[in-house]
């Protein structure tokens, strides 16, 4: 059975975060399934992405008017990723 890893960013930077450890784990297992809510640099190294999360990046106060759209993304990833393998979250602080 494949491994099945689900990634999610919400900006540039967690987008490429997230792409660095899509290669290394590419590298582990090139069979690996990897897929999320990401950018183009995600894709770029791999990962199927599911919805692009990064062109619209909001902060602060901002964020408040996708509210809807990210309850709709997480309720969407429940559906589709009951057992992942491995779940990974990415942010700027994450460096």
């Amino acid at each position: 059975m494949a491994r099945h890893i689900f990634i999610t960013v919400g900006e540039t930077s967690g987008d490429h975060h997230a792409a660095k450890l899509v290669r290394a784990l590419r590298q582990l297992d090139p069979t690996i399934i990897i897929e999320g809510f990401g950018g183009p640099a995600m894709a770029h190294a791999g990962a199927e992405i599911l919805y692009e999360t990064t062109a619209r990046a909001a902060m602060t106060f901002h964020a408040l008017r996708r509210v809807f759209e990210f309850k709709r993304l997480l309720k969407q990833a429940k559906e589709i990723y009951r057992d992942p393998c491995l779940l990974y979250t990415s942010d700027a602080a994450d460096e």
